[in-house]
């Protein structure tokens, strides 16, 4: 869309100029067939990302979830392929409950946009599971659901 509105503001400038241009259609038809979809595309990404944090905020304002997060830290490592979990290097940890997570695409955009702190990051997963021993953390082999960010205490414990 931008290279098509400089365009048609290039042949306007030129005109104005007294230059003499020619176009063909297959040339005008080119460029819009070449940047509708690449701004389709970008535009498409872009508003995944919002409507992840809109829908996060939104469910937190229907069922009355706190908007304090600051309880909950991401954990990263690189260690990416021994990860027995989706497709996401993180885990998120409630350390009121010492539980940690599978983070799901509404998570990591939370910290991406820094509403979720990122503590701590391990180049392996096996010194992340160390880390996790050493501070009473249980690994929840699944992503969080309800109230498990937001729980208090230790559940089974």
């Amino acid at each position: 869309m931008i290279g098509a509105v400089a365009l048609v503001v290039v042949i306007i400038i030129l005109a104005e100029t007294g230059v003499n241009i020619t176009l063909d259609w297959n040339t005008i038809i080119s460029i819009f067939v070449a940047d509708v979809p690449v701004g389709l595309a970008l535009y498409a990404l872009l508003e995944r990302r919002e409507s992840n944090l809109r829908k996060i905020l939104n469910a937190s304002e229907i069922v009355s979830l706190p908007k304090d997060f600051s309880h909950l830290i991401a954990i990263y490592f690189d260690d990416f392929e021994d990860a027995e979990y989706p497709d996401k290097n993180y885990y998120i940890v409630n350390t009121k409950s010492k539980r940690a997570y599978y983070v799901s695409d509404e998570m990591y955009t939370l910290i991406e946009e820094r509403i979720v702190r990122q503590s701590k990051q391990f180049s392996s997963l096996e010194a992340l599971r160390r880390y996790f021993d050493a501070q009473g953390i249980k690994q929840e082999p699944n992503y969080p659901q309800g109230d498990d960010l937001f729980r208090d205490s230790p559940l089974g414990d």
